[in-house]
């Protein structure tokens, strides 16, 4: 009895410790987005283009809460029955599978081909389609965490070239993926919401955030890990919660869920590498679970590092067979590894983001990789000096500014047309001319970046409203150690708003039961303040 005892006061300590340092963390990131956003001081590619004023955009995304709070006094929600639950899912996915298409449409009227990375990554993927040995190429020494995207673009490339559909252009077929996996990450966020909530009015908040700024994200043409890997997280994240929320005495199902969330999550760090913080965020829970009950949860922790294990290996075997069958000559001594990413976060120019002097160090250390990583911890720990103590934390915050102030997440500020695609494959209609004015950088270009900033301020003031959640102290604290490590990594690492495209469907998961979580607490204190008001009413009757 004692030691239940103490397990549950080791629980909630950690808990609410990781619930305090998420809320410390968060906080003056979302007042300088809310109160100062693209007039602080970082740097000026990096700012959206707006036609408002950010207290404007904070000033119309408030409303929007107040409207939210205000509707669920009106909209007296219980909890889902049976048969209303199943009316929802069938709701839900039939939106998404309907938007799917709608999402195709709109992706076949804006292509057209983007720079840096996604040129470079699409490329190589349909060089390697036709058979074209890849040979030496040092982008994919230096960068080998693209290698497993470029191999299954290349895959898919290969299968619309074999298919009547695409004979305009194969690349079509990446489009329609990220169109699809745009609608699965849409349908398993709302299921998220719901099953966290039991409400409808959070899943409707999540559909309208979810619309605005990830289907209507011009990031669905862009064949890049940033938006191929977004199912991932949302998925891991939904198996998950269905873990928490298995009976104890079916420890069989808790295991397959738990595994199964292992497994999505993996494979996404395999895509995209920022998303390994994600299965960093199971185990920490995991882990809690072995440290409050070991006797009853160290056969599952075990089985769950060993899982852990054999995927990172399967990965590394995995990549060696792609590089082998792409036929890369790989040159391990010019990789870069966590030390370049931290020095390049550090750096002043770009305010941590991608820095060309930084990239460029690989021209002097092309033979030895530990001379290399030696100068970079070198200038690693000169920055740090150079700004101080205050200065850092100063520097973080300005930088963190930069990435969770941006609604487009890098669409209005790192793309522009390079190429374009045949004009076959839209309708060259007055759609297209309205969507390319949008999309192309055309005269409705700021009204749209205005619009998603606008949603995005919205959905960032829920967020912190999701420590309130008391009643769901397990899933609220894997929620916080998400929000923790996507907030650390983009502090810590390179940065910029494109890295927080994959984590979105979290982000607006946890915004819309913030925002639900609002509303709770303010009913709550009304109620509240209603019965002590009658008690007073009767008071007065009784000595009357």
């Amino acid at each position: 009895m004692k030691s239940e005892v103490v397990s549950l006061k080791v629980k909630k300590v950690v808990s609410n410790s990781i619930r305090l340092v998420t809320t410390l963390v968060f906080l003056p990131i979302l007042f300088c987005v809310i109160f100062i956003g693209y007039n602080m001081n970082y740097n000026d590619a990096f700012k959206p283009k707006v036609v408002l004023g950010t207290w404007t955009m904070s000033a119309i995304a408030l409303v929007g809460v107040i409207l939210f709070i205000t509707a669920s006094f009106f909209i007296k929600e219980k909890q889902f029955r049976k048969t209303e639950n199943r009316i929802i899912n069938v709701i839900i996915v039939t939106y998404f599978v309907v938007g799917y298409f709608i999402n195709c449409m709109v992706a076949r009227e804006i292509a057209f081909c983007l720079p840096w990375d996604i040129m470079v990554v699409q490329g190589h993927a349909a060089d390697f389609a036709k058979g074209i040995p890849m040979g030496y190429e040092y982008y994919y020494s230096m960068y080998p965490n693209n290698v497993p995207i470029t191999y299954l673009l290349g895959r898919f490339y290969r299968v619309a070239m074999n298919h009547q559909e695409y004979q305009v252009t194969p690349a079509y077929i990446y489009m329609q993926l990220n169109c699809l996996f745009y609608s699965l990450a849409g349908i398993f966020s709302c299921l998220s919401v719901k099953k966290l909530t039991r409400r409808v009015l959070p899943v409707v908040a999540i559909i309208f955030t979810y619309t605005i700024l990830v289907w209507g994200s011009g990031w669905k043409i862009a064949p890049y890990t940033d938006s191929f890997a977004i199912v991932f997280p949302i998925v891991s994240v939904y198996l998950y919660l269905c873990a928490m929320e298995t009976e104890e005495n079916k420890a069989w199902k808790r295991g397959i869920f738990v595994l199964s969330s292992l497994l999505i999550s993996g494979i996404g760090g395999f895509v995209k590498p920022n998303l390994y913080i994600v299965t960093i965020a199971l185990i920490i829970m995991e882990g809690l679970h072995f440290i409050i009950s070991i006797k009853k949860y160290w056969k599952m922790f075990l089985i769950d590092l060993s899982f852990l294990a054999l995927l990172f290996v399967g990965t590394e075997i995995e990549l060696k067979c792609m590089m082998q069958e792409i036929q890369l000559v790989y040159n391990p001594e010019i990789s870069y590894d966590y030390n370049h990413y931290l020095m390049m976060g550090l750096n002043e120019e770009t305010t941590g983001g991608y820095n060309s002097e930084d990239v460029g160090m690989i021209g002097q250390y092309q033979t030895s990789k530990q001379e290399r990583i030696r100068a970079e911890r070198q200038i690693i720990v000169e920055r740090l000096k150079e700004k101080g103590f205050i200065g850092t934390i100063y520097f973080y915050l300005r930088k963190l500014t930069m990435t969770f102030n941006e609604g487009t997440f890098g669409w209005s500020c790192e793309v522009w047309p390079i190429d374009y695609y045949p004009e076959e494959l839209a309708s060259n209609t007055r759609v297209t001319d309205l969507l390319r004015e949008i999309y192309w950088f055309g005269k409705y270009s700021e009204i749209y970046d205005t619009i998603c900033q606008i949603v995005w301020l919205f959905a960032i003031l829920g967020i912190p409203g999701v420590v309130l959640l008391r009643k769901k102290d397990e899933p609220v604290t894997f929620l916080c150690t998400c929000l923790l490590g996507i907030v650390l990594y983009q502090m810590l690492f390179e940065a910029r708003a494109r890295y927080l495209f994959s984590f979105l469907p979290i982000l607006l998961f946890i915004a819309a039961c913030g925002l639900h979580e609002y509303a709770n607490w303010i009913k709550g204190h009304w109620k509240h303040r209603a019965i002590i008001d009658e008690d007073k009413l009767e008071n007065i009757h009784t000595e009357s």
